[in-house]
């Protein structure tokens, strides 16, 4: 299940020739694909997945509604193949302006002449709704967080250090089901808890330091967020 039904009304409802998709996000989004090498170029009627030999079995996997074309000298002159083999000689594509390097489009301009036209689409405003399946995602994503950080309460101790409690942690979120962490896990002690965004150190954890974990898992592509503060032994009249 993919988001290219609703890339396909986009495009008609913007009336562009078609989009080349070059972000990871937005790739696995309206694709499915998830490997690292790669990307693609849809039409109104039409979806392609350009990658490398590395990738076109998994492409095949999980692209659906997608010809896998596979790269032999660069992605650019498979792109030209493409559009050679359909017919595409002119047009106006939407591309990733926010995201496309320059020099990417700076070859993209030089491989297609002055007939093929450029404008910068946000196609994040089209992964906005979530439907059904994505809600269910995120609540797992959660869910997955929480019941790691109540497994990881119980083995916290005075004298481990900061570094030693995230690898707890973000070893329960694997354990249950998550992909990764959804981000670099934070963990702030002591007077490093004053610090919005204070990644884990080795830092002693003291009694009565408040500790600070934000943390999040990775469910199938989506992801959690949560934060929550402790005191290590009991709380003082100040905190």
């Amino acid at each position: 299940m993919n988001g290219l039904n609703r890339l396909q009304q986009y495009i008609k409802e913007q009336e562009l020739t078609g989009i080349i998709i070059t972000n990871p996000t937005n790739l696995h989004y309206f694709s499915g694909f998830t490997g690292s090498t790669g990307f693609a170029f849809v039409t109104a009627t039409s979806a392609f997945i350009i990658t490398d030999f590395r990738y076109t079995e998994q492409a095949t996997d999980q692209c659906e509604g997608y010809e896998v074309i596979q790269y032999t000298t660069t992605i650019m002159d498979a792109l030209v193949d493409i559009f050679n083999d359909y017919h595409i000689h002119e047009g106006m594509f939407g591309i990733e302006g926010k995201f496309m390097p320059v020099d990417t489009y700076e070859l993209l301009c030089d491989t297609l002449d002055e007939r093929f036209n450029f404008t910068s689409v946000d196609l994040a405003k089209l992964r906005a709704v979530k439907e059904e399946f994505e809600l269910e995602y995120m609540r797992k994503a959660a869910q997955i967080g929480d019941e790691a950080f109540a497994a990881l309460l119980p083995q916290l101790r005075v004298g481990m250090t900061e570094n030693e409690a995230r690898i707890i942690l973000e070893s329960e979120m694997l354990q249950r089901g998550s992909e990764e962490p959804s981000f670099t896990t934070i963990v702030a002690s002591g007077h490093r808890s004053s610090m919005p965004h204070g990644v884990a150190s080795d830092k002693v954890i003291e009694v009565g330091d408040f500790v600070t974990f934000d943390f999040g898992a990775v469910y199938k592509g989506y992801h959690s967020d949560m934060t929550r503060t402790i005191v290590m032994g009991p709380a003082n009249e100040q905190q």
